[in-house]
């Protein structure tokens, strides 16, 4: 089976380098690779992992079965259009990106013109904590069949439904809660850390609920929402339009995505420095930081 990973960023390799372990033949496109600054990190990033790096989008698709999107919710449809020309009737199209369920149905109704099957999928949880195993929910009308292949490789699939949208809005409508605690958190130590208050809150946190470390969440709470901000908004603003639609007045869900927008605005995640996991000091500096330059 030929395969195509289109967007190859932090689910990306995860799942290409999967793909290779059962025999798989694997190439990876980024749109990163346009940028002439990034593009050979981001070919040495693709080789290292033994996939081959395509040259286009073009190229990542001419002999592809399957393809899977995992590029972000701003660009789910951006990335289907512009495979468009280059995909082949009967391959398989699965958008594993965080979307709202009208945009599943727009990557649909645009890879099907060209005879592609298509696929909605998405990760209950990080990829990059649970790897392999991470959950995938899938549905559409090839999900079941999808499912069992993918299972049989190593993955951890389950088709939900037949129909498009269960995956998807299930999916955001979790998402709401943790991006939401990370919103959260991002806003009250960055309020503490003002007066230096941010240990009293956390102590009297963990007095409260003694049953999580809340040093340890509150850290990686803060590292997620900060490094992977600009990501955060967009799924976010995803999910606004998913609620709004459903008939709720989305005040939260649009309060967490402007809280995560700011958070990119300001570039926060530039100031860490140290370790890939920052802590809630590191989180505290870095907010002063960005807010000087």
């Amino acid at each position: 089976m030929n395969i195509s990973i289109i967007g190859f960023g932090e689910a990306g390799p995860v799942f290409a380098a999967q793909f290779r372990k059962t025999g798989a033949e694997v190439t990876a496109w980024d749109k990163l690779q346009e940028d002439a600054s990034l593009a050979n990190k981001q070919v040495e990033k693709t080789q290292a992992l033994g996939i081959n790096p395509a040259t286009s989008m073009a190229d990542a698709l001419k002999s592809a079965d399957l393809v899977v999107s995992t590029v972000t919710a701003s660009q789910a449809l951006v990335a289907a259009e512009q495979a468009l020309s280059g995909l082949q009737a009967g391959c398989h199209w699965l958008d594993l990106n965080s979307v709202s369920p009208t945009t599943k149905q727009a990557i649909y109704n645009t890879v099907s013109e060209r005879g592609v099957l298509f696929t909605e999928g998405v990760a209950m949880d990080t990829v990059p904590s649970k790897g392999i195993h991470v959950p995938l929910l899938l549905c559409g009308p090839q999900s079941t069949s999808l499912s069992e292949t993918l299972n049989s490789l190593g993955f951890n699939t389950r088709a939900i439904s037949d129909s498009l949208g269960s995956a998807s809005t299930t999916k955001l409508l979790r998402s709401i809660l943790i991006k939401g605690m990370e919103a959260l958190f991002a806003e009250s130590m960055e309020a503490a850390g003002k007066v230096n208050m941010q240990s009293e809150v956390i102590a009297s946190l963990q007095a409260t609920y003694p049953g999580l470390d809340w040093q340890d969440l509150a850290g990686y709470q803060l590292s997620r929402a900060t490094l992977h901000a600009a990501r955060r908004a967009a799924e976010m603003h995803e999910a606004q339009n998913l609620v709004k639609t459903l008939g709720v007045d989305p005040i939260m869900t649009s309060a967490i995505a402007a809280r995560h927008q700011n958070l990119s605005d300001r570039d926060v995640a530039s100031s860490y420095s140290g370790g890939a996991e920052p802590t809630i000091e590191d989180y505290v500096k870095a907010i002063g930081l960005s807010e000087r330059t």
